[in-house]
């Protein structure tokens, strides 16, 4: 049988882009990757930051079997589902403001780009700051303020306008905020890449 990867690059488009080519997994558990051949990885990434109670936890996978016995999905756009409506009521009740309202989404670069929709439509300004060396997501509006890689980037330009990179420093990013009509300054508290 062919190598996955070699099977992969005939199917996966090359947008994705890959960390590490070749390296196939075959299955994970806590906190350790078992690869293709069998052999253990520490897993240091939590599946790039979204396996934070480790991969195939007891509690997460009886949750989600629960869950999918009853729906695996609905837009709320279309449909409201209590769930939803729950835990955006407890989390109502834990965040430091009043009245917050939430949108739930599969990744951080969908994330993102509801960010950047909601800060543009409330300050009807044009300009987005990001800090080099960012990583913000791949989707077009994310990738406009990722620098973490300019491997993303090529290709694909022209990205959004009135994006600003700011060195990471205090200072840059101020002089930013004051001289640009900026409607949002996007940061990663903690870097992943760059």
């Amino acid at each position: 049988m062919k190598n996955l990867y070699e099977r992969a690059k005939k199917v996966s488009s090359p947008v994705l882009g890959r960390y590490f080519p070749g390296f196939e997994i075959r299955s994970a558990k806590g906190c350790y990757l078992t690869g293709g051949s069998g052999k253990k990885y520490l897993d240091f990434s939590s599946g790039i930051a979204v396996a934070t109670t480790g991969h195939t936890h007891p509690k997460v996978v009886a949750a989600a079997q629960k869950q999918t016995a009853k729906l695996i999905h609905i837009c709320i756009g279309v449909a409201e589902y209590e769930p939803y409506v729950v835990l955006a009521e407890k989390l109502s009740k834990i965040v430091p403001f009043k009245n917050g309202q939430f949108f739930f989404c599969q990744s951080g670069s969908e994330a993102v780009e509801a960010a950047l929709k909601l800060a543009k439509y409330v300050t009807k300004k044009p300009g987005l700051v990001a800090l080099r060396g960012a990583f913000h997501g791949r989707t077009m509006g994310a990738l406009s303020l990722t620098t973490s890689k300019m491997k993303y980037r090529y290709g694909y330009e022209p990205l959004l306008p009135k994006v600003y990179i700011a060195k990471p420093d205090l200072k840059s990013v101020e002089k930013l905020l004051r001289t640009k009509n900026v409607a949002a300054l996007i940061l990663e508290p903690i870097m992943g890449e760059g």
